[in-house]
């Protein structure tokens, strides 16, 4: 498994302090696996930022 993404928890108010996984990459019996948990809200696909990550777990997992 390959991470990609964590999130801070304190940045979004909750009093956790471990990071937590959101997005990554794995590999399973010959096969690519992308997972991302954003991408929640309609503006998420109008920023550049998070389509780019959305385009690179896409052609990751073509093996574009």
């Amino acid at each position: 498994m390959h991470l990609l993404v964590t999130l801070d928890p304190q940045t979004i108010g909750q009093e956790d302090v471990n990071p937590n996984p959101i997005s990554w990459t794995h590999t399973f019996e010959g096969a690519r696996v992308f997972y991302t948990a954003m991408g929640h809200t309609e503006e998420s696909y109008s920023d550049p930022n998070f389509m780019k990550h959305l385009a690179g777990g896409l052609n990751w997992v073509l093996k574009r």
